[in-house]
């Protein structure tokens, strides 16, 4: 996370020029899909430099409050600017990283949460996710919006868009955040690289555990002697080794036959 952080300090006086328009329609209709009335409580994690700040602001209006956060100081002393330049005094910020041992406890329990390209760009994304999550009241609306390789007839391009996405963004637009949404409310932009999706109310049910695979071995495995000597360097069948189960939900590739690989050295044809 302190490469991530460093890398957007460097960008934070370009960000919105570089990134402004690119983004502008995806932020006003995750605005639009997180329904927002007079008085409620919006949390904006990875705020950036505000972009999102002014539709939020407006939509509680000033009985409401919209909580910015960002782990960039640099990008949340512009957030901090353009709401000053605007009059946005129902908006506050927390200079912090989400998934730091106290932050959490500084938030309120959330009516609205968003979550804009900040999870391609988290190396423990599923950590961050899960702990956005227990920020959330009943019947909060949960968006991501954030970005994932070419969809449809653009994927062709994706040996050059995903090595030069992972590097201008310091992260990884290979990981499935896009499957954190329900179907139904996914919406794609320019060619499908840009996404918004609603996220469906927390469950706490073992088949959708946001844990991290590993190729680590299970406490109960038993010991190679029990088993085979290619136990212990992890190249057998043995029902009791993590590896040997089903995939994570959330580790499938993205949709088609082109499979990216998180060392950013490009995708090849599977």
């Amino acid at each position: 996370m302190a490469r991530t952080t460093a890398w957007y300090r460097k960008i934070a006086p370009i960000y919105d020029w570089l990134c402004g328009p690119l983004y502008v329609r995806p932020r006003r209709y995750a605005v639009q899909m997180l329904e927002l009335t007079p008085g409620a409580t919006v949390l904006d994690l990875g705020c950036g430099t505000g972009l999102s700040l002014p539709g939020l602001s407006k939509a509680v209006g000033p009985s409401g409050q919209v909580l910015a956060l960002d782990a960039t100081d640099a990008m949340l002393q512009r957030a901090r600017r353009r709401c000053e330049r605007q009059g946005l005094h129902n908006v506050h910020f927390l200079a912090a990283d989400l998934l730091a041992s106290t932050v959490a406890t500084q938030l309120p329990a959330a009516d609205a949460i968003l979550c804009s390209y900040v999870l391609a760009i988290t190396p423990q994304w599923r950590a961050f996710f899960a702990q956005a999550q227990s920020l959330q009241r009943p019947g909060c609306r949960f968006v991501v919006v954030d970005t994932r390789p070419l969809q449809g007839a653009w994927r062709w391009l994706n040996p050059l868009l995903v090595p030069f996405a992972n590097w201008s963004g310091a992260g990884d637009i290979t990981r499935p955040t896009w499957q954190l949404g329900t179907p139904a409310s996914l919406r794609s932009y320019w060619g499908g690289f840009v996404f918004v999706a609603s996220v469906a109310e927390f469950s706490a049910s073992p088949a959708r555990s946001l844990s991290p695979p590993t190729d680590a071995v299970r406490n109960d495995c038993p010991p190679p002697s029990s088993c085979c000597a290619a136990h212990a360097q992890k190249s057998c069948a043995c029902p009791t080794r993590r590896d040997s189960v089903a995939p994570h939900p959330l580790d499938r590739p993205y949709g088609g036959r082109w499979i990216a690989y998180p060392q950013y050295r490009g995708i090849r044809w599977q």
